[in-house]
């Protein structure tokens, strides 16, 4: 009769390799929690650059023009041949002078007092909309009007919101490409570290696999550990860029 031996099985535990003694672990969470509170800095910019440029994609398609005439005291600007001329011009949906109270409001954030300059005699700008489904030549237009009087000159809004669109583009790569740096420092961060704790704690993991620790379980206790610290940090990064963002 064969007499069945059980097989004895070893216990044993990896919660004696003292990896919180590292310094490189000490030191992850606070890394971690710089490099998280950054992300999410940018990922905010990011998504704001991108609100900002639907926003002036969507002024783009709102084709819009401005006409400035420069008042001259010798020949004053009859605006009633220039209103009655407007509906006329082909492309034309609508239009709108600028009162000289907007017109100072627009230079305020370039002229502390604006005060000194009400007594000047300031351009008067009419705001144009452009109809969206007929052309609009903008040479024949300013023909016409200089007809009337020569001191007119036609802006196209579409210029500058362009030169917006795509500086906005610009930034918004550029923060993707930043964000895409810092999930790469972080996988490298956490890599070396574990790796360099591993290197540490050789012989210790040595004597474990004699005992019949397997490989997946050693690196799974690593694995856990910097994860821990990782999300220790990751979330102290979080809760103070949330207060951060809502104060901007």
């Amino acid at each position: 009769m064969k007499v069945l031996q059980k097989k004895r099985t070893v216990k044993y535990t990896l919660n004696d390799i003292p990896l919180e003694q590292e310094s490189g672990r000490r030191h992850l969470p606070v890394v971690m929690c710089l490099l998280v509170f950054l992300f999410i800095l940018v990922l905010a910019a990011a998504t704001s650059l991108n609100g900002a440029l639907n926003k002036w994609q969507h002024l783009n398609g709102q084709k819009k023009i401005t006409i400035e005439i420069i008042q001259d005291e010798k020949k004053p600007v009859d605006l009633n041949k220039i209103t009655q001329l407007l509906p006329k011009i082909k492309g034309i949906a609508s239009f709108e002078i600028i009162s000289n109270d907007k017109v100072l409001l627009l230079l305020k954030p370039w002229l502390s007092d604006t005060n000194n300059i009400k007594d000047l005699k300031l351009p008067i700008l009419i705001d144009v909309n452009l109809d969206q489904k007929d052309t609009f030549n903008t040479a024949e237009a300013e023909r016409l009007l200089k007809e009337i009087t020569p001191s007119v000159r036609l802006e196209s809004h579409a210029k500058w919101q362009q030169n917006i669109t795509t500086l906005t583009s610009s930034v918004r790569i550029i923060s993707y490409s930043v964000m895409g740096f810092i999930l790469l420092a972080i996988l490298i961060i956490v890599s070396v570290t574990t790796r360099a704790s591993l290197n540490i704690h050789k012989s210790t993991i040595d004597t474990l696999r004699l005992m019949g620790a397997r490989n997946r379980y050693i690196s799974s206790y690593f694995q856990n550990s910097s994860f821990y610290l990782c999300l220790k940090g990751g979330i102290l990064g979080l809760l103070l860029a949330l207060p951060t963002i809502a104060f901007f």
